[in-house]
């Protein structure tokens, strides 16, 4: 199976309150998160949908061995995993609307969220436990920016950024 047929077919399940995603959220500043979230059994229904199927497209390419792309690719490393988790969990909470991101498992090793709104595109690329790289283009604007983040540096201009493609 390869690792889009993966994502496609994992499940949904929401169910009551869970308190590693509760702590993930708690944590509200608007900084990169300093420790990685568990992946939580559970989802408080309060959640938009599509955090479920977020987090079990992660636990999906979480399996992907070596070789999973056909070209030679590394396992995922579980610490990307649990920041890009941990992330999504505070940037729902922060960004009221935000949709549902596409998620990728990265040749590298890593994991890359992305949206996509009309001509605006917006990734972050997880590329260890402590540093994730994001890209924001407009091409109606004929802008775009990228920037490194690492853990405890502030995530306002990522925010700005996203807001405008994810929304």
């Amino acid at each position: 199976m390869n690792a889009q047929m993966m994502l496609e077919q994992a499940n949904v399940a929401v169910a009551e309150p869970d308190e590693a995603l509760n702590d993930a959220v708690a944590n509200r500043s608007s900084n990169f998160p300093n420790s990685s979230a568990r992946m939580p059994g559970q989802l408080p229904r309060s959640y938009a949908a599509w955090l479920s199927v977020t987090r079990n497209q992660l636990r999906a390419i979480g399996t992907l061995s070596s070789g999973w792309d056909s070209h030679g690719a590394g396992p995922l490393n579980p610490d990307s995993i649990e920041r890009a988790w941990g992330l999504i969990c505070q940037l729902s909470a922060w960004i009221p609307g935000l949709r549902k991101p596409h998620v990728n498992p990265t040749r590298s090793g890593g994991v890359q969220l992305e949206w996509t709104s009309g001509s605006r595109y917006f990734e972050i690329e997880f590329l260890n436990a402590n540093t994730a790289h994001f890209f924001f283009e407009d091409h109606d604007a004929h802008a775009d920016f990228d920037a490194t983040v690492r853990v405890g540096q502030p995530l306002n201009s990522m925010i700005a950024y996203l807001r405008q493609a994810g929304t």
